[in-house]
């Protein structure tokens, strides 16, 4: 029986692999077994003898390499060298949240070509907000795109998706360093977003107000806005509920010294009489 301990020499590993592709086996059972094998030999192996696995991956097939790549990710230990192999220009799913600040400006530079992408998700990542905003200019077929947790993606960034990416409808930049401008790149290029948090970010009503005087206005359906100190007054809370129409799904905070009566006035204003989903933080 085979283990991957007994695979665990980088010569090993690669007569494994090699051989997967050489045997005549008797069943399509036993194929897989030995492809998840192989795998799971060259993702044990591959940061004690990461430079020779770098120049074998080369030789095997597209759909190895990119399992690879996916459990590697699982791990956060991609790197931009097998990153580049692993690329598939007509991918249109990718979620790289895993993988963290091991995304970086030159991982920017290698998702580029992907311009099929219609769903990107990255978290922490340490590229810089110009590598960021020359990498969406290149996906514009985007639908859905999560950018969170980082100072790269700023205002900046924020209208380069905002003026290249017309299907975006579910856009996620809680934790970054967009602003009231950002919102404002939104409404000037009329974006339609059906889905947006803004969690933990600077935005205040003025951004806000600068959705609602756009398409947003009726299009959106789920807002979350918690942990934005500009935004945390039942006042704000009251004219956000009240703007727009067809939001059912909210997120959101009220700012520390409310009394009950102001939170339950704010409640009130919701559409209907329940919510389709409602998330608040109360303090006290």
């Amino acid at each position: 029986m085979w283990s991957v301990s007994s695979v665990s020499t980088t010569s090993g590993c690669f007569d494994l692999v090699r051989n997967f592709y050489r045997l005549q086996l008797e069943s399509s059972s036993k194929h897989g077994t030995l492809q998840k094998l192989a795998v799971s030999a060259i993702v044990a192996a591959y940061q004690d003898y990461r430079d020779v696995w770098i120049n074998s991956m080369p030789c095997l097939p597209r759909d190895l390499r990119q399992e690879i790549c996916k459990l590697l990710m699982c791990k956060g230990i991609l790197d931009n060298d097998l990153f580049s192999l692993c690329v598939d220009p007509n991918r249109k799913v990718w979620d790289l949240r895993t993988i963290l600040h091991n995304f970086t400006s030159e991982s920017c530079t290698i998702l580029s070509q992907c311009k099929s992408l219609e769903l990107l998700r990255l978290s922490h990542p340490s590229c810089s907000s110009e590598a960021l905003g020359k990498m969406l200019q290149n996906l514009t077929k985007l639908r859905l795109l999560e950018v969170t947790n980082t100072e790269g993606m700023n205002d900046e960034a924020l209208e380069v998706v905002a003026s290249h990416c017309p299907n975006l409808e579910v856009l996620n930049v809680q934790g970054t360093a967009v602003t009231d401008k950002g919102m404002m790149a939104l409404k000037t290029h009329a974006v339609k977003l059906k889905e947006l948090d803004i969690n933990n970010t600077n935005i205040s009503r003025v951004g806000v107000d600068y959705l609602t005087s756009g398409p947003m206005k009726e299009t959106l359906k789920l807002l979350h806005f918690r942990y934005c100190p500009m935004l945390g007054t039942g006042k704000a809370i009251r004219h956000i509920v009240s703007s727009f129409p067809n939001v059912k799904d909210y997120s959101f905070d009220f700012a520390e010294g409310e009394d009950q009566a102001e939170i339950v006035e704010t409640l009130n204003q919701f559409p209907g009489p329940t919510p389709g989903h409602l998330s608040f933080n109360i303090p006290f």
